[in-house]
């Protein structure tokens, strides 16, 4: 997990918060000092989850300004405002309308699959699952090809998928002679041990 804090101004919400043990600010998550109180000028990442399009912009754009390095996902609700909140600094755009669509859809549809894959990415006591891991440069893996690292003997982990540094697209079947570089997403299945042996080489170690 990931230590995290939340910012609400709602009182009500914010009694919610302290009565379930959260850490919380209670301000508005659009003005600077707030988010300053916050910490988001050290924060990895930020979720924009306010009422209106208009005031996670203005979010958006003021923790975009104290942490150029932040990854920033916000959710949207008009079509109309996603170029808006792009050129904000908004990493990631998310729909809670289109996306429960869409899952409401697959459940109908497919719903053998949607119970696994939601199983795989939130079971707490699957034995295998699925995580993401960024590599970085200088890393053991960073210029080589899966094939030369051999990852399933050697960690026993699989990389199911790679999303090239730059790119928004998933190689699926990647293949020994797939090369993986600094800056990549790897997508890989395997027991907790098997991931962090990954992971572990994903990271470059310093000293």
């Amino acid at each position: 997990g990931a230590d995290f804090v939340l910012v609400e101004k709602d009182a009500q919400r914010v009694r919610d918060a302290a009565d379930a043990g959260y850490y919380f600010i209670h301000g508005d998550a659009t003005e600077t000092e707030t988010l300053e109180q916050a910490g988001v000028r050290r924060a990895r990442g930020m979720v924009c989850a306010l009422e209106s399009d208009a005031d996670n912009l203005f979010a958006t754009l003021t923790a975009r300004s104290l942490n150029p390095d932040i990854i920033i996902v916000s959710r949207y609700v008009s079509p109309d405002s996603v170029d808006k909140l792009r050129y904000a600094g908004a990493d990631r755009l998310i729909s809670p309308y289109a996306i429960s669509g869409r899952r409401m859809a697959t459940f109908i549809l497919k719903p053998g699959v949607f119970d696994y894959l939601d199983l795989m990415a939130h079971g707490a006591d699957m034995e295998y699952r699925m995580e993401e891991l960024l590599v970085e440069r200088g890393s053991t893996i960073d210029g080589k090809t899966i094939g030369e690292l051999d990852i399933k003997a050697s960690t026993g982990a699989m990389i199911i998928a790679v999303r090239k540094s730059g790119s928004e697209e998933f190689h699926t079947k990647p293949g020994k002679e797939t090369r993986i570089e600094a800056g990549d997403l790897l997508i890989a299945l395997g027991t907790e041990k098997d991931l962090a042996g990954l992971e572990k080489l994903a990271l470059h170690e310093v000293g």
